[in-house]
């Protein structure tokens, strides 16, 4: 096969991946590999990724995991995902995104880049590996990391929002643009609390409350859910993602709704982790995330 001829079988294998979404148990694997990774990949190469290593956790290059200390076993087979090819400021020089290491792949600068093609790029799996030991998920159902929920608060708070606990029933929380809160039912387990705050810091990242969003209400909660899902599944907690139960006919087949909902759930869900001191997967092992802190 030909390099052109598998940039463009992987590009078929994104456009299978996103026509699958509208089933349930595609997209909330989808979310579920996000929240592995970090979502720090495209939703293109997170679906190649899925694709060819379903189990995936922390993802890199060979010369990347090599300056981590860790060794590709003989014999492995990469996962290929997609790197760019940019046109980089005004020297018109072109070339790969990144080299060796795949952490920015799909991600260029567009303010200083202009993105001319792609070319296919052999990544592994943390699996594939050979170094220090792996630490074990430290995720327990019903349990909340220490933090997650103050960290959640002052995210809404940076964001214009102040947080109160009051009546909202039936939801189990609600934001109001025109005064600027966000109301929590009390009473809830710290779980649930801690997935409704989530909940509605997705609904205000993604701009369902912009005045000039126009997204249906069943597109505005499927994002806000899934961002949830990815942040509290991140920061260690044995998430269920409760409004996703029909995902199968929210979007009635609309590709395109698909698409855009799903990068939008990827993108917010990056931010947010950053903006909670739950950055994207390093390839450097270390604990797994017990406290968050400022």
């Amino acid at each position: 096969m030909t390099s052109t001829d598998q940039v463009a079988h992987l590009h078929q294998q994104i456009a299978d991946g996103i026509a699958a979404l509208g089933g349930d148990p595609q997209w909330r694997a989808l979310l579920a590999l996000s929240a592995r990774t970090g979502s720090r990949y495209s939703l293109g190469n997170t679906l190649l990724i899925g694709q060819q290593c379903p189990d995936a956790t922390v993802v890199a290059g060979y010369q990347a995991w090599r300056k981590a200390g860790r060794h590709v076993r003989r014999g492995e087979h990469g996962i290929y995902i997609l790197a760019p090819l940019v046109r980089r400021g005004s020297n018109d020089t072109t070339g790969p995104a990144a080299t060796g290491d795949a952490t920015s792949l799909g991600e260029p600068d567009r303010g200083r880049s202009e993105i001319v093609g792609f070319r296919a790029v052999a990544v592994f799996d943390i699996s594939q590996t050979d170094g220090p030991p792996i630490p074990a998920s430290t995720a327990v159902d019903g349990c909340v990391p220490d933090g997650l929920r103050d960290a959640l608060t002052r995210q809404l708070t940076k964001l214009g929002y102040q947080v109160r606990y009051g009546d909202c029933r039936p939801a189990f929380g609600i934001t109001a643009r025109a005064d600027r809160t966000v109301t929590i039912l009390p009473g809830q387990s710290p779980a649930q609390d801690a997935l409704t705050l989530a909940h509605e810091l997705g609904h205000i990242a993604c701009g369902h409350l912009d005045t000039s969003d126009h997204t249906r209400r069943s597109t505005a909660e499927i994002q806000a859910e899934s961002v949830a899902y990815i942040i509290t599944t991140a920061a260690g907690m044995d998430a269920a993602p409760a409004s996703l139960d029909y995902i199968g006919t929210w979007a009635r087949g609309d590709q395109q709704l698909i698409r855009d909902t799903a990068e939008t759930v990827i993108r917010t869900a990056r931010r947010l982790l950053h903006d909670l001191n739950l950055p994207p997967a390093s390839i450097e092992p270390g604990p797994a995330p017990a406290s968050l802190t400022a």
